[in-house]
């Protein structure tokens, strides 16, 4: 959990500098990657 947060909060304080649209797109690819997890999870479980 460490590492994430690190990694999220690097993150959070390069999007400063980069343009909205490179916020929207790393924001909709955590998104996703997260449902993705989310549904392998379900289907193992099932």
């Amino acid at each position: 959990m460490k590492q994430t947060r690190n990694f999220d909060f690097n993150g959070y304080q390069h999007t400063r500098v980069m343009p909205l649209s490179v916020r929207l797109i790393k924001y909709y690819l955590m998104l996703a990657a997260s449902a993705s997890v989310i549904v392998i999870a379900r289907l193992i479980e099932s």
